[in-house]
């Protein structure tokens, strides 16, 4: 029986990180500051290369053994890392629609 070390899919922990990023970036004092300096295409960017790193941290954490996600660690099991990212870039972007101050409204 393959227990599951932490009870959490890939896709949790991509959208629990991609969350996490846009309310730091957000709502934290010290990263806000430095955030909100960069450019807009900057920010766009970053957070991109952010929840690509979350998408393939969950994938790795699934080829460890950290994770049973079902998915193969081989090139097969990478190309999810595609549909784990672009999950990640939705939640990150809502998150921060949600969170920064004066968006909704």
């Amino acid at each position: 029986m393959n227990q599951n070390p932490i009870p959490l899919t890939a896709e949790q922990i991509t959208m629990i990180a991609a969350g996490v990023l846009a309310f730091a970036c957000d709502a934290f004092p010290g990263i806000a500051a430095v955030f909100d300096r960069l450019s807009p295409a900057s920010k766009r960017l970053l957070m991109a290369a952010l929840t690509l790193l979350a998408a393939l941290g969950a994938q790795s954490l699934a080829c460890v053994g950290a994770l049973n996600t079902g998915l193969a660690c081989d090139a097969t099991g990478f190309a999810g890392v595609v549909s784990l990212w672009l999950v990640a870039i939705s939640v990150n972007q809502t998150t921060h629609l949600l969170t920064k101050a004066g968006a909704v409204g």
